[in-house]
């Protein structure tokens, strides 16, 4: 019989993808005023990229999460790590190409490409072991 609505997997991975836009929304928030007061508009621009980077680095990063959904534990352990080394060598090629390119200042882009890697890599970790206890 073929399965009908969403799976375990894919509400779990909304709720995942629903929490990261949630809190780079907060940490745009709280990071506005600060940059655009240190740097302008220049720097507000390399701000959104910088969080915006983070955001899609940790979304398609969480995806090996439901690839290998509810199964033995050496497979969550691996669709863990699986999903840190898509992050971290999606965050750095981005943010690599962004800053040759010449297109961001390269501060403020950086600065706010490692602040909302933290935060967002803080969430993910706790989120996995959620998950984790979940199965």
């Amino acid at each position: 019989m073929p399965e009908t609505g969403w799976s375990a997997s894919s509400r779990s991975y909304l709720r995942f993808v629903l929490l990261m836009v949630a809190v780079v929304a907060g940490l745009l928030l709280i990071g506005w005023v600060p940059t655009r007061n240190l740097g302008g508009s220049e720097a507000t621009n390399g701000m959104l990229l910088g969080c915006g980077l983070s955001l899609v680095a940790a979304v398609v990063g969480g995806l090996p999460q439901v690839a290998f959904g509810p199964r033995a534990p050496r497979d969550q352990g691996i669709a863990a790590l699986l999903s840190l080394a898509i992050r971290m060598g999606l965050t750095l090629m981005g943010a690599l190409a962004a800053v040759l390119s010449g297109l961001v200042a390269p501060k403020a882009f950086l600065l706010w490409v490692g602040i909302s890697y933290m935060i967002l890599l803080i969430v993910d970790v706790l989120f996995v072991l959620a998950r984790t206890r979940e199965n």
